[in-house]
């Protein structure tokens, strides 16, 4: 079995049973009733752009993010996020329509990320035979910083909205587990485009998406809060 699956299946498995240390440890309550407070997202999108009381460092990095998406983008990013929070709180459980938005927009950077490191002729050709594939370098770009932007303003209203944010919590786990998958869908992107990709090389890509998938569905059921501090010390050591 390939490498990948292998560290993908055991990062899933750590996370499972640390779940299960978790719940024996904490009586379970609901997923945010805790938290949850009449926070607008469009103050939330003030205030990070503002970035008042943060450090100097802090907020270039905001300037630096913002700036790097042209205003119509950003218009466009700030109205689309208005639409995304009025589904997300007709929603029974808000917070897991909002962690699935930040699962999917970690999964596009990485494909996006992962198309633009391909060798040139191989861009060209996947965008000629795919319509899902932006249309160019620039594009690529323009759209991976909007992407950014959403992802970080929507972050920041789970964790203010909702209580769902904090170091090494689940959000670092499915981040993780994306830079694993990166490392193959390169390889199984120019396998298909060169017509090199086997039926062991599906199995594999449908092993991954398999295990992803699963990873997936126990994270939404994580409480906010949760730290898997010695977990990632025990991935990055």
């Amino acid at each position: 079995m390939n490498a990948y699956i292998t560290v993908l299946s055991v990062l899933l498995l750590a996370v499972v049973l640390f779940m299960a240390w978790t719940i024996l440890r904490r009586q379970r309550r609901g997923m945010y009733s805790l938290y949850e407070e009449p926070l607008p997202l469009a103050r939330v999108w003030k205030e990070w752009t503002d970035a008042a009381g943060e450090s100097d460092a802090e907020r270039a990095r905001r300037n630096a993010l913002f700036t790097l998406v042209a205003p119509a983008h950003r218009q466009a990013v700030f109205e689309d996020l208005q639409r995304f929070e009025q589904q997300a709180l007709a929603e029974p459980e808000p917070l897991l329509a909002i962690r699935r938005e930040l699962m999917d927009s970690i999964d596009r950077r990485m494909i996006n990320r992962e198309i633009l490191a391909l060798p040139e002729n191989l861009r060209r050709q996947l965008r000629a035979q795919s319509g899902d594939v932006i249309a160019s370098d620039a594009e690529a770009e323009a759209y991976l910083a909007a992407n950014e932007l959403r992802l970080e303003v929507l972050r920041e209203y789970a964790g203010r909205r909702f209580g769902d944010r904090g170091p090494q919590d689940w959000f670092e786990v499915y981040e993780h587990a994306a830079r694993l998958k990166q490392r193959t869908a390169r390889d199984y992107i120019m396998s298909s485009m060169q017509g090199e990709l086997s039926d062991d090389g599906n199995a594999r890509q449908q092993a991954i998406s398999l295990v992803d998938s699963q990873l997936r569905a126990h994270l939404l059921k994580v409480l906010p809060g949760t730290r898997f501090d010695r977990f990632m010390e025990r991935q990055s050591g």
